[in-house]
């Protein structure tokens, strides 16, 4: 499922980076490398960047485990350190 993810994330940039360009700049990227924007290829291209999109929605929807993990060693961590201060200031 990782992979999944990184394909995701990596087409979302793509799609964004070209609508980037083309609010400031007028260039398509996608319809430039793959022979304008009505062939079929760029289509399927626009598709797969929609959909991975779509996809991407989910992420603001689901718990991220490894953040929660962090926040709380690094609580753990800071808990450890005041615990150590108090026994040093008697």
């Amino acid at each position: 499922m990782p992979i999944v993810n990184f394909i995701t994330l990596l087409a979302t940039l793509v799609g964004a980076i070209n609508w980037g360009l083309w609010g400031f700049g007028g260039y398509d990227f996608i319809a430039d490398f793959l022979n304008g924007n009505t062939s079929m290829w760029s289509r399927v291209c626009y598709a797969f960047i929609g959909l991975c999109g779509v996809y991407s929605l989910r992420l603001l929807f689901i718990k991220n485990v490894y953040v929660k993990k962090c926040v709380c060693q690094h609580e753990e961590e800071q808990n450890y350190y005041e615990e150590e201060d108090d026994e040093n200031k008697e």
